[in-house]
């Protein structure tokens, strides 16, 4: 038996003891169509759909940066950077993150950390 014969029946073999999932392929090799596997695509769509969403709503605008320095923390809260630095040393920034020796911060941990102090404010914390 050659090589490519051999290699052929390995894969046979491997094929018939590892069936794929409904959701992996259709006879065609492809993803599965509705007419094909109805419950497996609804499953599939119930199932991703959530996830594609929030992935979406996690991405930064287009043109809105992933990272931010402490002079535009203070420029978008109006403070002074003095008072930024001052609000790090005591609370802490969330989201802080160090790249070859320069402190950035993510925008959504720093904006959530925002949101929740001004939730904490209205509820008299």
């Amino acid at each position: 038996m050659g090589k490519a014969a051999r290699l052929k029946a390995e894969k046979r073999k491997y094929d018939e003891l590892n069936p794929p999932h409904p959701l992996e392929t259709t006879a065609a090799g492809g993803r599965p169509h509705e007419e094909e596997h109805p419950q497996a695509a609804s499953r599939e769509r119930e199932l991703v759909e959530p996830l594609r969403e929030e992935a979406i709503a996690d991405l930064p605008r287009l043109g809105e940066p992933w990272l931010m320095d402490m002079s535009e923390i203070a420029h978008m809260l109006k403070l002074s950077l003095r008072t930024v630095q001052r609000l790090e040393r005591d609370e802490g920034i969330p989201g802080r993150v160090v790249i070859k020796g320069n402190v950035r911060y993510y925008r959504k941990s720093v904006l959530s950390w925002l949101l929740s102090k001004i939730e904490g404010q209205s509820h008299g914390e």
